[in-house]
């Protein structure tokens, strides 16, 4: 395992931050934010939302539930932000809700 789970904080913009710490002994953290996500409706959509976020530096993650409408992004906040990554998708052709 490269890295253990020494904790996680929920932050005020609906994101978890996760605080983990490598087997080097170095301390990253590691964000998880759900998006609403209108627009989507089949296996098409699906690629382009996780080719378009996933170009964005410091995305760990990104998951894409259809049935639920929902984006989950795992991302670094020191990299990236949750506008940026909202605007991603927008750019794509999909509505953040």
């Amino acid at each position: 395992m490269p890295a253990q789970d020494i904790g996680f904080q929920p932050r005020t913009n609906g994101a978890v931050l996760a605080i983990m710490k490598t087997k080097e002994g170095a301390i990253m953290a590691s964000e998880t934010k759900t998006f609403n996500v209108e627009g989507m409706s089949c296996m098409h959509c699906v690629a382009a939302i996780k080719t378009a976020v996933g170009s964005l530096p410091g995305i760990s993650t990104v998951e894409v539930d259809l049935t639920g409408k929902k984006v989950e992004v795992g991302y670094d906040s020191q990299q990236v932000d949750l506008k940026t990554i909202q605007d991603k998708i927008i750019d794509a052709g999909y509505e953040v809700v």
